[in-house]
């Protein structure tokens, strides 16, 4: 438990948000990078083996069972089922590290496929999971997004990217690479929900303003391979590379290189 607790550390989400108006996006070569995905796997859980990734998209919640700083997700959750639950249009795992006692996760609404990640090796250490974390998972493994139940609009998040289908190739061929005006396009939609995540709760303590600048690379598919977040502020910077990992950009069929997107978040 101790080395549990240690892996599971939280540094406290804060939620903010950013704007990147009359700022460029540049767009350049990278080299590859792989994407972020669950590896075929099976977990031992108290009512039989547990397999990720699954037929339909699968809501995956990873945790550490009693873990202080992961209370207030966990009590999120409490929340959330007893208002009627998610509600979601997916199959919906829990995912403990280490073991965890099935009363306890009724409780707090983490019961639902429960299995364990002894040691963390199957997926807390692949995945670089430190705190009670959401993922929504593809058929394929990939992960299309990533979250934390504590935060304000979580569950309007989790039933967006759980409802939104593939892009069908019969509707519109992919173009041959992406468009500057395609990633403006996603990040002006995403540029809301960004701000209160990652810069409303932060600005009252933090400077007036910080630069943030989030380096993306994008696959075919539209999924984020890589995402990474350097500025004024580790906090908003962090938060902003973990929202980005779960965006979607339009399909094409060169893989992107490097997107600079550059954010400043300003006190109001």
């Amino acid at each position: 438990m101790v080395a549990g607790a240690a892996l599971f550390q939280l540094a406290k989400w804060v939620l903010a948000e950013g704007e990147s108006r009359g700022l460029e996006i540049t767009l350049a070569p990278t080299a590859t990078t792989h994407p972020s995905r669950i590896a075929k796997t099976t977990l031992p859980g108290p009512d039989g083996l547990v397999s990720l990734p699954g037929s339909r998209k699968t809501v995956v919640h990873v945790w550490l069972q009693g873990c202080q700083d992961c209370m207030p997700a966990f009590e999120a959750m409490q929340r959330i089922e007893e208002s009627g639950g998610l509600k979601l249009d997916a199959r919906v795992v829990n995912v403990s590290y280490g073991e965890a006692d099935p009363a306890w996760a009724a409780r707090f609404g983490v019961r639902e496929n429960l299995a364990t990640d002894s040691g963390g090796a199957k997926l807390v250490r692949p995945l670089g999971i430190t705190t009670f974390t959401t993922l929504v998972v593809d058929t394929d493994g990939t992960i299309l997004h990533r979250d934390r139940p504590d935060r304000p609009g979580y569950a309007e998040r989790l039933r967006e990217i759980v409802g939104q289908a593939a892009p069908s190739p019969s509707l519109a061929p992919p173009t041959p690479s992406l468009r500057a005006e395609d990633v403006q396009r996603v990040v002006a939609g995403r540029r809301a929900a960004l701000k209160r995540t990652c810069w409303d709760h932060r600005a009252a303590a933090g400077p007036p303003t910080v630069k943030i600048k989030l380096d993306l690379v994008v696959g075919t598919t539209g999924e984020v391979v890589s995402a990474s977040a350097t500025g004024d502020d580790a906090l908003v910077a962090s938060c902003v590379e973990e929202q980005a990992r779960g965006w979607l950009f339009p399909a094409h069929r060169e893989r992107s290189g490097a997107i600079q997107i550059p954010f400043v978040f300003t006190r109001e």
